[in-house]
């Protein structure tokens, strides 16, 4: 009896063993599949960024430009103030000297 027992716990102990190795297998596969799919977000996550990078160098430097721009016309737009004060101050001094201001304009 006690050969039986000792046949039946060997057997009980293989078929064991052959179902923790099964599970190990499944295991190994799914971490296996998890694995790559980690790698393969993690290239879409670095190409995203690339991307990203690459949108954000291009956005600042089309807002630089423009400001470079809009600074030009801020500096255009005062040099016109400085114009126009200038026009201001000679006509105001025409008259003021008594010269006849209408037949400067006409001259010019």
């Amino acid at each position: 009896m006690q050969r039986e027992q000792l046949e039946k716990i060997q057997l009980n102990i293989v078929e064991e063993l052959r179902s923790i190795r099964n599970r190990l297998e499944v295991d190994s596969s799914n971490f296996n599949s998890l694995t790559n799919e980690v790698r393969q977000r993690t290239r879409k996550l670095e190409d995203d960024h690339r991307l990203t990078v690459n949108i954000f160098m291009k956005f600042q430097n089309n807002l630089n430009k423009n400001l470079f721009r809009m600074n030009l016309c801020v500096n255009n737009k005062k040099l016109s103030m400085l114009a126009i004060n200038f026009l201001i101050h000679f006509v105001q001094h025409l008259i003021k000297s008594k010269t006849n201001f209408f037949s400067f304009i006409q001259k010019n």
